[in-house]
């Protein structure tokens, strides 16, 4: 579980750059990409550093070994719903069908001022009392 939050964490998220092969990178794909003639299907260590560095993560070398080989299963994966050919889907924010589930609305019984101010910390005249805000009042 830590590993997905680990990876969608930092691919969703803005932040702060770190520095990968020697180039500012402020999300995961600027340290995916960072070399574009390699495919990213194998995460090296440094490049799971720079990840839980975005996430504000101090990983062990067992963590890191760890997390390079669950996130490199989870791009390769990745890699390949990219060659699925997607053309003749419609594009869609959801695949489930819109519908409105709030209730109608109707009107209830009105509470009575005793009811409204029950839980109140302090009342004067069935009102609530309460701290000045804008100065001495």
């Amino acid at each position: 579980m830590i590993v997905c939050s680990l990876f969608f964490a930092v691919w969703l998220s803005p932040g702060r750059a770190v520095m990968s092969r020697g180039k500012p990178a402020y999300n995961l794909l600027d340290i995916l990409y960072c070399q574009k003639d390699r495919p990213f299907l194998e995460l090296s260590h440094d490049q799971v550093r720079d990840i839980a560095e975005l996430a504000k993560l101090e990983l062990t070398e067992a963590e890191v070994a760890l997390y390079a080989d669950q996130l490199s299963h989870i791009l390769q994966y990745f890699e390949r719903l990219q060659t699925l050919d997607t053309s003749a889907i419609e594009p869609t924010a959801s695949v489930l069908p819109l519908k409105n589930v709030f209730r109608p609305d109707l009107a209830g019984a009105a509470l009575s001022p005793e009811d409204v101010i029950a839980n109140a910390a302090d009342t004067e005249d069935h009102q609530f009392r309460v701290s000045a805000v804008l100065g001495d009042a």
